[in-house]
C-alpha cells in the first residue's frame, strides 16, 4: 500500500461518516459552518489515535502524520459537500 490508498482509505471513511452524520457537518457550499470544523478535525485526530499497530507501522514508513489526516478529511468533506 502507498500513500495514495491510505489517502483514499481515509476519505472513503471520511465520506461514510458524513453520509451516516450529516447534522454533524453543516456547511454552506463545501465550506464549513457552525462547529463542522471542529467536528472536521475531531474525527481527523480519532482516526488517527485509533489505527491498529499494523496501520501505524505502514503509515510510519510513508511519513504520514496528523496534519496529513486532518488535510484528507477536509478535503473529503469538500468533496462531499459539494457533490451530495
Amino acid at each position: 500500500m502507498d500513500v495514495r490508498r491510505i489517502e483514499q482509505a481515509v476519505k472513503d471513511l471520511a465520506k461514510d461518516n458524513f453520509k451516516l452524520y450529516p447534522a454533524d457537518y453543516p456547511n454552506r457550499n463545501g465550506v464549513p459552518n457552525g462547529n463542522c470544523a471542529t467536528n472536521l478535525l475531531n474525527l481527523a485526530n480519532n482516526y488517527f489515535d485509533h489505527r491498529e499497530l499494523a496501520e501505524i507501522q505502514q503509515q510510519d514508513h510513508f511519513g504520514v502524520n496528523r496534519t496529513q489526516y486532518a488535510i484528507w478529511i477536509y478535503e473529503a468533506f469538500r468533496d462531499w459537500a459539494v457533490n451530495k
